[in-house]
Parts: C-alpha cells; sequence; structure tokens
C-alpha cells in the first residue's frame, strides 16, 4: 500500500485552516465566575468549623474542575479550511461541496448565513461571531456569497 497525504496537506489547498478560540482575557474571566464562589463558600466554612472536612475534601475538587474547566475552554470553537467548517465542541462539520444554496439572513440585529444541504438539511452560521472580519470572509467564501 503506498503512503497517502493527510488532507490538511493535500496540494488543493490554497489557504490554511483558520481557527477561532475563546480569547485568553474571556476565558480567565468565565473560569474565575465560574470556580471562585464556591471556592470562597469552602473557605468560609472552613474558617467558620475548622473541623469540617467535607469543606477540606472540596478543595482539591473545586481546583481540578477549573482546571478541567480552562482546559476545555481553550478547545477550538470553530475550524474553517477550504473544504468544511468544524465545530469540533458540537463534533459537527459542514463539507462546502454538500451545500446546494445559501443565503444571508437578518434577523433581530444579527445577521447569519442559511445553508441549505444536499441532503435536504439546513444550517445557520452565525456571522457576527467574535472571530471578526476574517471569519466572516471565510464563512462567505466557502458557501460562495462573495
Amino acid at each position: 500500500m503506498g503512503r497517502s497525504t493527510p488532507r490538511r496537506y493535500s496540494s488543493h489547498m490554497c489557504e490554511a485552516e483558520y481557527v477561532y478560540r475563546i480569547p485568553r482575557n474571556a476565558r480567565i474571566a468565565i473560569t474565575a465566575a465560574l470556580a471562585v464562589p464556591p471556592f470562597a463558600f469552602a473557605v468560609a466554612v472552613i474558617a467558620l468549623d475548622p473541623s469540617w472536612l467535607l469543606a477540606w475534601a472540596t478543595l482539591p475538587v473545586f481546583f481540578l474542575a477549573s482546571i478541567v474547566e480552562s482546559w476545555i475552554l481553550s478547545r477550538p470553537v470553530v475550524i474553517i479550511d477550504s473544504e468544511k467548517i468544524r465545530w469540533p465542541m458540537r463534533f459537527t462539520e459542514l463539507r462546502w461541496e454538500e451545500v446546494e444554496s445559501a443565503q444571508i439572513v437578518r434577523l433581530l440585529w444579527t445577521e447569519y448565513a442559511r445553508a441549505r444541504t444536499k441532503r435536504g438539511g439546513i444550517r445557520r452560521i452565525w456571522l457576527e461571531r467574535v472571530g471578526g472580519a476574517e471569519y466572516r470572509r471565510r464563512v462567505l467564501a466557502g458557501l460562495r456569497l462573495v
């Protein structure tokens, strides 16, 4: 059997893939907002009654949960390349070749692309994502709307 090259390095790709992650400052703020209140409660319980073993046992759990949460938040949210758009956190993708028709829809001060696949499914891709103009440009180019 011959050795094949991976799809991401194939010769027909003209652009590198675009990866959008939640910005670092936002990840820190979300982790702090979710981890600090229960951690502060456990510390307050320990301060009131140091013999309470359950409060001592919860501190490592909160610490581990905040590490796992920050790891999950650091994962890519959207990956766009010349063949498809993927949402790794939802384990879904849309191949550009499967799109039968697409249009831009404006609803309540926001825009999204409504794509109908060849199998009859409908996908809504929000265009006003934090990823900005590069994200929007790549989505519209993939849907052939530019």
